[in-house]
């Protein structure tokens, strides 16, 4: 498992690094600042190319420098 901050690689995804990046529909786990815990859902795309996690209910648009998890 890999951990560490979110940034825009040069394919314009969030990854972790070059090798591990994210893209629409692919699982991904993010730590919630607000509520002190890590969050298990999706990556989605919205229709202006901007990449968002979801767990379904939950909507957080991705920034670099939000802590993220890979299983990849």
């Amino acid at each position: 498992m890999k951990e560490g901050m979110l940034f825009r690689n040069d394919q314009g995804y969030f990854g972790l690094d070059q090798e591990t990046y994210w893209v629409g529909g692919e699982d991904i786990t993010i730590f919630e600042e607000d509520e002190q815990e890590w969050l298990e859902g999706k990556v989605e795309e919205d229709e202006f190319g901007e990449y968002y996690f979801t767990d379904g209910f939950l909507v957080i648009y991705l920034y670099e420098g939000l802590p993220a998890r890979a299983d990849k």
